[in-house]
């Protein structure tokens, strides 16, 4: 006989019973129960979490993503630096970076273009005119060493200092070409003893046998023509410093500033704020004095003054002004508030092309301003949402317009090693001296991260993984695989800084994440947690300074879903062990209830 695993009891020997409708009734509905629970289940994504040693290639740069604002820090001033405990320290860094500069309320302060009849542009400084002689100074006695070539011209020590090969107080020989004569001087403007040398090659013992004292240069004239022609050239500077008290810049203090640079016939005030102690400011001041010496033999001269003030001696009236490195270099035009602050190069030649480029400014300004004025009805309340100021022409970034305080946006990324290390934003500039007073290291973040950016479709993916572990709750606390759950991060944040004088550094925990879909997609990204604290820098400047570390061990993400075949498992199983369980409830009851039959019908 073949063999059958369902044999069947044939129907008539089988009977319906009451109990038996009623637990099949029930057998039903919790089999229903049970089955959509378990297609519920099959149907969800679960993500569960592991912990496993981190195998990134250590050889592997890791990104620094960053889109911050330092309110108080103007961008020629900024410095992101980046160094860690390997030995790597970048300094300046402009890769992949772009810094915006922004006024006091957060907005750019970019390009105006201006359309008029008048066509405005910046007068570009010939640094390398064609001459046909040259003065060709050396560091040694005997016409050896590094070289350096002059052609005809006025040069103080800070024009002389922007050569490539120039030292101050360094020359020891000298050789003029013909058609040319050179005079040297002691000091830095033009000044001290003095020195005539025609056409020749000149030793160091000929230079002093003519009057010239060696290493002892600050700075010279060079002469196209004959010795006459630099007497004459020479018995002009000696007048120009005859009559110095005059015009050279004279300094102003608190009390006599806001009325000076408002003064109407002063319609253009250029101030240079500097202090005693500066470098740069030193160096600066041969060729102020230049400039105020030649401002007279300008056509702009009526209505324009050069002055300075000692930041030493007025601390308050500096930081009034925002002053934050030395020698900062303002224009004020009948305001107390600067409209412009120069960035360019410091000499004689580039400080006349900017003053001329204002006054031309001055003049479009105006012409636009008197067809707007007839137009405007008397009154017409004015919109708050118009520029307001001169309709400055930029060059490079260079010149800017001056909004109250100006700060820096930056954005952008940087590549460091997988070791612990820092990133650093800070006031530095090559040609400038700073001073921790006047620094504010208060900033805003607007983004902050690690690693290489994600698409906003996968990003979204990761939110929804992360919600999913976020969901799991144990009486109300955080599942345990659920680690990312409320994590401090620096997107969106401000830490403004009480005392001008701090730094504010942010501790950072750099856990490496991987994101793993069931399609087989894996994505690596990073998570972090941070700790910030404000505190004195003694060794640097205030900055705002970011320390990370990063985790050895990372953290798997992985989505799941229940395989088919164990949800068909599952389904037979509820099906089969209910029926199983049912069935002997069933045959239980209908014993129970013979007996309790036969026992009645033997007491009858």
């Amino acid at each position: 006989m073949p063999v059958d695993y369902f044999r069947r009891v044939p129907r008539d020997f089988t009977e319906g019973t009451s109990p038996g409708v009623l637990m099949s009734v029930v057998a039903t509905c919790v089999m229903g129960s049970l089955f959509v629970l378990e297609l519920r289940e099959f149907l969800q994504i679960s993500v569960v979490t592991d912990v496993v040693m981190d195998d990134s290639d250590d050889f592997e740069d890791i990104q620094i993503n960053f889109d911050m604002l330092m309110p108080d820090l103007v961008c020629q001033y900024a410095s992101i630096d980046v160094s860690d405990m390997m030995g790597t320290n970048r300094q300046g860094i402009t890769k992949n970076i772009v810094m915006q500069r922004v006024d006091s309320n957060g907005k750019a302060i970019n390009r105006v273009d201006y359309t008029g009849d008048q066509v405005l542009e910046y007068e570009a400084v010939d640094e390398t005119p064609s001459h046909d002689c040259r003065v060709a100074m050396y560091d040694k006695p005997d016409m050896t060493g590094w070289k350096v070539e002059m052609p005809p011209g006025q040069f103080t020590v800070g024009d002389l200092e922007k050569q490539s090969a120039w030292k101050n107080d360094a020359v020891e020989s000298l050789k003029v070409d013909e058609g040319c004569v050179a005079v040297l001087y002691e000091h830095g403007d033009m000044a001290g003893w003095k020195a005539f040398f025609p056409p020749g090659e000149y030793t160091g013992q000929q230079m002093v046998a003519r009057g010239a004292k060696a290493n002892d240069l600050s700075s010279l004239i060079v002469v196209a023509g004959t010795e006459d022609d630099a007497k004459a050239a020479n018995n002009a500077i000696e007048e120009d410093h005859a009559q110095m008290v005059k015009r050279e810049a004279h300094e102003l203090s608190a009390a006599t500033f806001d009325a000076f640079v408002t003064d109407p016939e002063n319609k253009m005030v250029v101030v240079d704020f500097y202090a005693p102690w500066c470098h740069w400011c030193q160096i600066l001041e041969p060729t102020w004095k230049q400039v105020a010496r030649q401002i007279p033999e300008k056509p702009y001269s009526k209505d324009t003054r050069v002055t300075k003030v000692n930041c030493e001696e007025n601390r308050e009236l500096c930081m009034k002004h925002n002053i934050r490195g030395y020698p900062t270099i303002n224009a004020y035009m009948g305001s107390t508030s600067a409209e412009e602050t120069y960035y360019g190069d410091r000499t004689t030649d580039a400080f006349f092309a900017w003053i001329e480029h204002e006054h031309k400014v001055i003049g479009a300004t105006g012409s636009i301003a008197k067809p707007q004025a007839a137009k405007k009805m008397p009154n017409d309340a004015p919109d708050a949402s118009q520029q307001t100021g001169h309709a400055h022409l930029r060059i490079k970034g260079d010149q800017g317009k001056l909004i109250g305080v100006e700060g820096c946006a930056m954005s952008g990324y940087v590549e460091v090693k997988r070791v612990p290390g820092n990133f650093h934003v800070q006031f530095t500039h090559e040609s400038f001296n700073f001073e921790n007073s006047l620094i504010n290291a208060t900033h805003a973040i607007n983004h902050f991260s690690f690693g290489t950016p994600q698409p906003k479709s996968t990003r979204l993916w990761m939110e929804f993984m992360e919600s999913k572990l976020e969901q799991k709750q144990l009486d109300g606390v955080p599942h345990p695989h659920a680690l990312f759950h409320d994590i401090d991060t620096l997107d969106g944040t401000v830490f403004i800084s009480d005392h001008i004088d701090r730094t504010y550094e942010h501790f950072i925990q750099v856990i490496p994440t991987i994101y793993r879909s069931r399609k087989g997609l894996t994505v690596k990204t990073y998570k972090y947690s941070v700790t910030s604290a404000e505190h004195t820098d003694t060794d640097k400047f205030p900055s705002a300074k970011f320390s990370y570390q990063i985790s050895p061990m990372a953290v798997v993400m992985s989505e799941k879903s229940t395989p088919l075949y164990e949800f068909l498992t599952r389904s037979c199983a509820i099906v089969g062990g209910l029926f199983t369980v049912f069935s002997l409830l069933n045959a239980a009851a209908d014993v129970t209830i013979r007996r309790f039959k036969g026992s009645i019908g033997k007491a009858a």
